[in-house]
């Protein structure tokens, strides 16, 4: 809950007002590598999978992460810098293409120039924070604020403006988890 509280109180600092209310862009919530058919010379020839699709702010737009045959909750470190070099070449080949293909500027912004602004502005990390339940804990803490910057107490504190009774919801999650676990345990041992 902590985390979520502290992501509502980002997002005035990372959601631009300017683009609050669109334009929205199509954009593949699925893209990776197994879903972009190449030919022998890698020139992009299709792409599948296509039901993953849908229509999301402009921020969400960001250089595929998978590039670096890491997940997003292992780009840190040494890997923070590889991305950061792959980035910087897709950022390149992109605004060639934006350029080639003469691509309007939306609200006097390019596509790369809110790619590029999110990136200096780590809003980049609160979009895959938002967009990765799964990997939202560690993004917001290797990124967005420093690790141990917060304390547990602290943390408690917060998780109280998620919801009223944080901590009874708390004990009904962990609760549930653990009938869920014991339940799954149960299945797996009467296959044997």
């Amino acid at each position: 809950m902590t985390v979520k509280t502290l992501l509502r109180v980002l997002s005035p600092v990372h959601i631009k007002r300017e683009l609050r209310d669109g334009p929205f862009r199509l954009q593949f919530t699925d893209l990776h590598a197994s879903n972009i058919l190449v030919d022998k010379e890698w020139n992009v020839t299709g792409i599948i999978d296509l039901e993953w699709i849908c229509s999301l702010p402009l921020e969400m737009l960001d250089v595929p992460y998978w590039l670096t045959g890491c997940a997003i909750d292992q780009i840190t470190g040494d890997e923070l810098e590889r991305f950061d070099e792959i980035r910087r070449e897709f950022m390149r080949i992109f605004e060639e293409e934006e350029r080639t293909f003469n691509i309007e500027a939306i609200r006097d912004n390019t596509l790369s120039h809110v790619m590029r602004d999110l990136w200096e502005s780590k809003g980049v990390w609160f979009w895959h924070c938002i967009s990765s339940v799964n990997a939202m804990y560690f993004i917001l803490e290797s990124h967005l604020y420093p690790a141990g910057s917060l304390p547990l107490e602290a943390e408690r504190c917060v998780s109280g403006f998620w919801c009223r009774d944080s901590e009874d919801v708390v004990r009904m999650k962990l609760a549930e988890k653990q009938a869920y676990d014991d339940e799954l345990r149960k299945l797996f041992l009467e296959e044997r």
